[in-house]
Parts: structure tokens; sequence; C-alpha cells
């Protein structure tokens, strides 16, 4: 929490999924929604996380590339 609070600003539409470790960012973030991956990947309103998986999976490919 304290890093997302250090680095992403209060006013800032946040989509998340289900995961405990965000319950508190409805306190924090303007507009925090959520989608629940064991319902679906988008939610009825739209929301997804597919941008930010896409961008985690360019970075564990570079990563692993590395190792290699």
């Amino acid at each position: 929490m304290q890093f997302a609070r250090n680095h992403i600003s209060s006013k800032c539409h946040v989509h998340t999924d289900f995961w405990k470790g965000y319950c508190d960012f409805k306190s924090v973030f303007t507009k925090h929604e959520t989608v629940n991956h064991q319902d679906s990947y988008v939610s009825k309103t739209g929301v997804n996380t597919n941008q930010i998986e896409s961008v985690w999976k360019h970075i564990r490919r570079t990563w692993t590339s590395r190792i290699k």
C-alpha cells in the first residue's frame, strides 16, 4: 500500500483484480474498480487488467532471455 501511495497519484482511476492486497485502494484513490477473474477477465462495467498483464509478460520475457 505504501508503494502505491508513493508512486500513484490519489487522483488516478485504478483498475485491479480481487487480490486482498488491493482492498484498501478505495480509501486512497479517487476511483478504484475491480474485476473478479474467477468470474470473467472483463467486468460487466468493462474493467480489466489486460494492459498491465501484457506489460508484465514483456518484462518477464526480457528478464528470462537475459538469464539464458
